[in-house]
């Protein structure tokens, strides 16, 4: 799990605001609890974000979903793993490579994920996260925040759990894809840029 404190923006009512963050926040640990019971799934818990404010720190949502899963769920199933500050991407592609499946409301968690081959529930907070698993043919990954409910993501993490394997061979197809094109671009760039001198 790689999740972001998020605190709906959009909405206006603090009452409102705190309502859909509950949502959020038991969707997830809902779903949590449910792949442990049904699939015997374990999980590990760390903060992408520690700042600078503490809008996006996730250490402190991080820890509260942590505390509520640990009722429910052993410690030989659940762990809380302490980012180090300023961890670079290869740390956190390694770290995601002890995983079948993430779930998280950070964008960049799920390029992480998809660049360690992990599929991914990407929780959308915004237009960005649903474009980006389009454009690499993973839509169905892709949940938005404002529409979250227990029902629905625990849905959308049964599916990608229990279709894992053929979703990982298509993200590293969509990863080999993009990085072809990523660098043959790049080449195309030096190239002109070779010329013009």
């Amino acid at each position: 799990l790689a999740l972001r404190n998020w605190d709906f923006p959009g909405q206006k009512s603090r009452r409102v605001k705190r309502q859909k963050r509950e949502t959020y926040l038991q969707g997830v640990i809902a779903a949590c609890r449910s792949l442990h019971r049904e699939y015997g799934v374990s999980f590990f818990i760390y903060s992408q974000a520690q700042g600078p404010s503490m809008a996006e720190d996730d250490r402190l949502i991080s820890g509260y979903v942590h505390d509520r899963l640990r009722v429910d769920i052993p410690c030989t199933h659940l762990r809380f793993v302490e980012t180090p500050v300023g961890a670079s991407p290869a740390w956190i592609i390694a770290l995601l490579r002890h995983a079948d499946m993430l779930i998280t409301s950070r964008m960049h968690a799920a390029i992480f994920a998809f660049l360690a081959g992990i599929p991914a529930v990407v929780i959308g907070y915004q237009h960005k996260s649903p474009g980006f698993l389009q454009a690499l043919g993973l839509e169905s990954c892709s949940l938005p925040i404002d529409e979250i409910g227990k029902e629905m993501l625990l849905s959308r993490c049964e599916d990608v759990w229990q279709n894992r394997e053929k979703l990982k061979k298509i993200i590293i197809a969509a990863v080999c894809g993009t990085r072809e094109t990523i660098e043959a671009k790049f080449r195309l760039f030096f190239k002109e840029v070779d010329e013009k001198r």
